[in-house]
């Protein structure tokens, strides 16, 4: 089968992607290993929501047409609003298609799959973090022995997908692999589950121990890094980064610590502003025309 662009992934952005290369009247397919949306439908927990309002979900030529703007969508929602948009722009859609390596070649690229194989001229992978790291390292050829875009050997090494305080911190997408990845992806990547539990002791227990309060997401890192066996962490440093900052998880923290969390100076003179939304096109220039707009109502 020949085409010239294939996209892997049938979320949002290879279906915008899609959209898009539809526009320039560039033939493709878009090769999804589930169905539409399928991360959202599998690897989500049931009371989901959106943390942005219902109209800032956009996608190219597609918006929110409901009657609760300002709404918060939910998991089921959010699965209906990317299979609508689906079936708006008519996306050549290929379900239940597993793609297994991409190989570089001479006028292009070979997409292995487990019903058929596709020769194209470019490939877009909007897989998401796990499964593009998954392909990139089944990727492999004597032109890239590490597998496609892994010259310095760090993909999948890196990998976390946080999802949450109230359902275990894993990496569904990396757990229960098909046995493909016999190539040696599992000697690249490790998946290790953390509980709630776990996570609630590890922030107990770091906060103990030194004094540091922990948020969720960091807890999950740091459990990980205490149960790894002693030699294994004596083989080399560790670096956890905390991308969050418990304050912002009060409810669920302050608990367990027995304490009030203090809020940063900086993060207390964000909250004391004025909040401000407008409804903007998505360009560009209109977003810098607002942000210098907002700048100068600031500065008066």
């Amino acid at each position: 089968m020949r085409t010239t662009t294939v996209i892997i992934g049938a979320g949002h952005a290879g279906l915008a992607m899609s959209r898009c290369l539809a526009e320039r009247s560039i033939d493709h397919v878009v090769l999804e290993r589930g169905e539409i949306a399928n991360s959202w439908r599998t690897e989500r927990w049931d009371s989901l929501r959106l943390l942005t309002p219902n109209w800032q979900s956009r996608l190219p030529g597609f918006g929110y047409e409901g009657e609760d703007p300002d709404g918060f969508r939910t998991m089921p929602e959010t699965v209906d609003f990317i299979v609508c948009y689906a079936r708006s722009i008519a996306a050549p859609v290929r379900a239940h298609t597993n793609v297994m390596s991409v190989r570089p070649r001479d006028d292009g690229y070979l997409v292995v799959t487990d019903r058929g194989d596709w020769n194209c001229r470019t490939v877009v992978l909007a897989a998401g973090a796990c499964e593009t790291a998954r392909l990139l390292l089944n990727s492999k050829s004597g032109r890239f022995p590490n597998g496609v875009a892994n010259s310095s050997g760090q993909v999948g090494r890196n990998l976390t997908d946080s999802v949450g305080f109230t359902v275990s911190g894993h990496v569904p997408a990396l757990e229960g692999l098909p046995r493909h990845n016999a190539d040696g992806v599992r000697g690249c990547v490790r998946a290790q589950a953390v509980s709630d539990d776990a996570i609630r002791d590890e922030i107990a227990s770091t906060f103990r121990e030194s004094g540091r309060i922990a948020c969720p997401h960091t807890a999950v890192a740091l459990r990980v890094l205490r149960e790894l066996p002693a030699q294994e962490r004596a083989d080399r440093e560790w670096v956890v980064v905390a991308t969050a900052h418990p304050a912002k998880f009060d409810t669920v923290v302050e608990p367990i610590i027995g304490g009030t969390i203090a809020v940063p100076d900086t993060l207390a003179a964000l909250l004391d502003q004025p909040a401000h939304a407008e409804l903007i096109d998505a360009r560009l220039d209109v977003l810098v025309t607002a942000l210098k707009r907002g700048s100068q109502g600031r500065s008066r």
